[in-house]
């Protein structure tokens, strides 16, 4: 079963840790080494947590006719680049890594990736599965065109080759996803199925659609990055800039403070705010000595100052039906000295 923590790169995600965030850069460097350099240090500023290319040699993965190939090929970042790219992003303490194909898997590996992901594309392609296995990384899943049965047939995989370090991904592949599809219920659906760190890749054009994703029990955050969503083709249009990658972070850390505790664990300054506004236990009336108590009797109050002798609400059974060894006043605190003790 795997670990619903697990480390990637240097980063500890998974439960008690915060929403690990990845920037995902993608293509939208339009094929630029240096414009892509210039998106690392943006999303570093912007919050993310890593930043994530893809490394798809067109040739490999898209048939000449398509515009995928054309796309791709315009866009294709060779080792020496990816190289670069990659030592850059460490420099600021990102993690790095990138979706690879069969031809690329190897000089990626060179590279020292933080880990892999496989794509919501590639998610059925068992031999590529395989051989990411092989590397012995962490691998993130994108279900964006799967089912549970597709999922079930990659978890299979992982299982045969005894592999546990990885992680699903709940997505939808609508460009961009309206709000009717992007299911954050199958978050904790996931993780509750597979057992693993599951999160969200986001590709509504929203910023708070990843802080209710969150809520939902996402530890992993995907979104697409940009420096200019007004650019035309790749992934600019359903891609965050700058600004909105930051405040897409902010409202995912606001969350993380909001979801809290599910311990409820009392904070020193609600222990305070207790022992104000809990209920005491008062006499209703003037009562005599050697009065059996009844509820009647009791007054339940919040009061000022503290006293030794203070009996909380909760403690109102000792009383019922003992003696008091004393006149009470109306009002007057009753405690456990008060009546007979029955050892």
């Amino acid at each position: 079963m795997p670990s619903k923590k697990m480390n990637f790169g240097n980063q500890h995600i998974g439960e008690g840790q915060p929403c690990f965030i990845i920037a995902e850069i993608g293509i939208n460097h339009e094929g630029d080494v240096d414009t892509c350099i210039q998106m690392v240090k943006a999303c570093a500023e912007a919050g993310a947590n890593a930043a994530k290319l893809q490394t798809s040699d067109p040739d490999e993965n898209y048939h000449p006719s398509t515009d995928s190939y054309n796309i791709y090929k315009q866009s294709y970042l060779g080792a020496e680049k990816t190289d670069k790219i990659f030592k850059y992003a460490r420099s600021l303490g990102l993690e790095v890594f990138t979706t690879s194909g069969l031809r690329t898997l190897e000089w990626v590996e060179k590279l020292n990736p933080s880990g892999y992901k496989i794509s919501s594309g590639l998610l059925k392609h068992a031999h590529l599965a395989e051989q990411t296995v092989r590397m012995g990384r962490p691998i993130i899943l994108s279900t964006g065109l799967s089912e549970y049965a597709d999922i079930d047939e990659m978890v299979a995989i992982f299982k045969k080759n005894d592999f546990d370090d990885y992680t699903i991904l709940q997505c939808t592949s609508l460009y961009p996803c309206p709000d009717g599809h992007i299911n954050l219920a199958s978050i904790n659906e996931i993780k509750e199925k597979y057992g693993v760190i599951s999160g969200l890749s986001d590709h509504s054009v929203a910023t708070d659609v990843p802080a209710y994703a969150v809520s939902a029990g996402a530890k992993i955050i995907e979104k697409h990055f940009t420096l200019d969503t007004k650019r035309k083709g790749f992934d600019h249009p359903i891609s965050l800039d700058v600004d909105g990658f930051k405040e897409m972070v902010s409202l995912i850390r606001r969350a993380e403070a909001l979801m809290g505790d599910a311990n409820k664990n009392l904070v020193p300054e609600i222990l305070e705010k207790r022992e104000k506004m809990q209920r005491y236990i008062f006499s209703s009336q003037s009562l005599t000595k050697g009065k059996v108590i009844s509820i009647d009797d009791l007054l339940f109050l919040r009061s000022q100052g503290e006293s030794e002798k203070r009996l909380s609400a909760s403690e109102c059974d000792f009383l019922l039906g003992k003696k008091l060894l004393k006149d009470i006043e109306h009002l007057e605190l009753i405690g456990q000295s008060d009546v007979e003790n029955e050892n």
